[in-house]
């Protein structure tokens, strides 16, 4: 059963490449990939972030390689936190490159946050995959970033990031102080959420330090 699958997805492969090569080499590349990210906008009802991983990695993808990076952003975002979140880390970090790709295309604003996100995302795919002293870095870069422009719920955000890197590095105290910095940012920022997830992850530190 396998074997003709694989030969058919092979075969499916080069004639997309051809294709692709044929589009690009007559100069109509990024149209055809701007007619595809409009049929994918209309199965996702016209919403541009949709909530299939799947359908929001593929807008994006075409959404940045049809000449719209800004627009591609959301769908990328969402599509690589969603694979992170399933654990399926090495490939959030393939979608997350895109991301970046599309980012830097861009001519961004001081006051622009997404790349404070983006960071952290990529703080967080390093610390899961073991890759500590990285972690450490972006998470710190983060968090300088998000205070210098003064994002309260990026500073909670990268404070809960930070803290978990130092955890995994070894550093309890270092770990607690930074959560307990994060909880009290979360409150300011009024995040809910965040604020919870501060709590939890507290009391797991304490539990298992003290």
């Amino acid at each position: 059963e396998a074997g003709p699958e694989i030969g058919w997805s092979f075969a499916h492969g080069m004639v997309r490449a051809a294709l692709e090569q044929r589009a690009e080499a007559a100069g109509r590349l990024e149209g055809h990939h701007r007619a595809c990210a409009e049929m994918l906008l209309r199965a996702a009802g016209g919403d541009e972030n949709p909530k299939d991983p799947l359908l929001a990695e593929r807008l994006g993808r075409h959404l940045a390689q049809g000449g719209d990076p800004d627009r591609a952003l959301r769908p990328l975002m969402r599509a690589a936190r969603t694979r992170a979140q399933a654990g399926d880390y090495g490939y959030a970090e393939v979608i997350l490159h895109e991301w970046d790709s599309a980012l830097r295309r861009l001519r961004l604003e001081p006051e622009d946050n997404r790349p404070c996100a983006g960071e952290l995302l990529r703080a967080e795919l390093a610390r899961v995959r073991g890759r500590i002293e990285e972690a450490l870095t972006l998470s710190t870069q983060a968090l300088e970033l998000a205070r210098r422009q003064r994002w309260p719920r990026l500073i909670a955000a990268a404070l809960l990031e930070s803290s978990r890197a130092e955890w995994h590095a070894g550093h309890p105290e270092r770990a607690l102080s930074l959560m307990e910095q994060a909880t009290t940012a979360a409150e300011e920022a009024d995040d809910r959420y965040a604020v919870a997830r501060c709590l939890m992850e507290r009391a797991v530190i304490l539990r298992r330090f003290r």
